[in-house]
């Protein structure tokens, strides 16, 4: 995927990359990532490159779209949906009693393919933290794009740089989310 503009990602970009990370897995990853990733912090993980996820069988389109929709229009309520491959089940972060309330009005909370997660923060909460980390990061010259991470419990930072410093892991271990830095993007510069 390529991020045209250095803006954060839209949230349905956002869902669709972190879903393509978790179908994919851990995807390839250099002996740079690999070697930050060995000897950095345990709530930071370094990617190489974003993993193509599988194609998702057209049977589970349908409430795959359901759920995205949700997630897009009421983004103050839910953190995000992704597929889990291993047992073809859709999770969706529920963060408010609102959000409970329309996945039940859906009837998608009553589907045996769908798990409710309960989230921490907001699609639109983790938005927020990942914009007001981005002011003040280390990392801010060769950011290309971020997001929130589906589940609610972290951002997504995508990297033109082909390593993190280790000042820059130090900094992103001390933050109080998961972090997933997507190394080599392609894109512009913050100015």
């Amino acid at each position: 995927m390529s991020v045209r503009r250095v803006r954060r990602l839209s949230c349905s970009t956002a869902v669709l990359v972190v879903c393509a990370s978790l179908l994919a897995g851990c995807g390839s990853s250099s002996s740079l990532a690999e070697d930050d990733q060995a000897q950095g912090p345990p709530n930071v993980t370094v990617r190489e490159s974003i993993p193509i996820p599988a194609r998702l069988p057209d049977n589970l389109l349908a409430i795959n779209s359901k759920l995205a929709g949700l997630v897009d229009f009421h983004e103050a309520d839910f953190s995000g949906s992704w597929f889990q491959a291993s047992n073809s089940t859709f999770h969706i972060g529920v963060a408010t009693r609102a959000g409970r309330t329309l996945l039940d009005r859906s009837g998608l909370r009553e589907d045996p393919r769908v798990v409710v997660e309960r989230a921490d923060r907001s699609l639109t909460e983790g938005q927020r933290f990942a914009d007001r980390y981005v002011r003040h990061s280390t990392l801010r010259d060769s950011l290309v794009g971020w997001g929130a991470l589906p589940q609610g419990d972290g951002i997504d930072l995508f990297v033109h740089a082909r390593h993190l410093s280790s000042d820059q892991l130090e900094e992103l271990g001390a933050l109080p989310v998961r972090v997933v830095v997507i190394l080599g993007q392609n894109g512009g510069r913050l100015t």
